[in-house]
């Protein structure tokens, strides 16, 4: 099989602000679970997906190149 290569980016804002269990989960459940960004800020994180329109968690993401 196959995989892509990652292509991180370097903004780490939202990387550094929340712990590792935080950002594990959020890793865990869109890679496994299909979780949407904004379920992701809802679920883990506890942001209003209205407001926070998924943001925190997709940054968590695109900077382990996901």
């Amino acid at each position: 099989m196959n995989f892509p290569t990652l292509t991180r980016i370097t903004r780490d804002r939202e990387y550094n602000l929340y712990s590792s269990i935080i950002k594990d989960n959020i890793v865990y459940s869109y890679l496994f679970k299909g979780l949407s960004h904004r379920a992701l800020d809802e679920e883990f994180i506890g942001l209003d997906p209205v407001k926070s329109k998924g943001y925190q968690s997709m940054g968590i993401l695109h900077f382990l190149g996901l």
